[in-house]
């Protein structure tokens, strides 16, 4: 015979409560009239487009980071350039770009200066230095100047989509092989 604290007659009551409060549920939605979806067309889901600039001087480059960008990010709009000073027109022309991916050594850029003159030129704009360089200072240099992230072009394509859709929610991107590692390289 349960009693009345006992933990199992309290489930059976709770239990018997919940199916009281379906079956009244389940006719309060039987009366409703249910709306015609069927001649209405679906809208597919859209992922949002983006319009990045690319830059940098490597013609290969450009168009693999471009192939990432178009696979993982589809719809997006990529602008291309190969120097510091198309790099600047093309933003002064488009502000409304999402994100620019800066090579660190292309014409024009003299190291780090040249992160700082686009910053200046457009403060709005998210700019992610993008190199081979894996000196753990100058990646943190890149941050201290502004870059909102810095992808290393040793990544695989899924670690380089990853840390673009980081920068494009917001977030700053560091490669944490490099950070982890402490890798400091003299300079050649």
């Amino acid at each position: 015979i349960p009693i009345c604290g006992d933990p199992l007659h309290k489930e059976a009551a709770m239990l018997n409560e919940l199916d009281a409060a379906l079956s009244s549920e389940k006719r309060y939605h039987v009366s409703e009239t249910i709306p015609d979806n069927d001649n209405k067309p679906v809208e597919p889901a859209m992922e949002p487009a983006y319009k990045i600039l690319i830059a940098d001087d490597h013609p290969l480059f450009r168009e693999a980071i471009s192939s990432v960008i178009a696979t993982g990010f589809a719809g997006s709009e990529i602008l291309e350039t190969a120097d510091l000073d198309s790099a600047l027109e093309i933003t002064r022309e488009n502000d409304d770009l999402d994100l620019i991916l800066l090579d660190l050594n292309m014409p024009g850029m003299h190291g780090l200066n040249g992160l700082i003159t686009l910053r200046n030129e457009a403060p709005t704009i998210p700019v992610v230095i993008v190199s081979a360089e894996e000196d753990k200072q100058v990646v943190l240099q890149a941050i201290t100047y502004g870059a909102c992230g810095f992808i290393t072009k040793s990544s695989p394509r899924a670690q380089m989509t990853d840390a673009i859709q980081q920068i494009l929610n917001g977030n700053v991107y560091l490669p944490s092989d490099i950070i982890r590692t402490g890798k400091e390289h003299t300079h050649r």
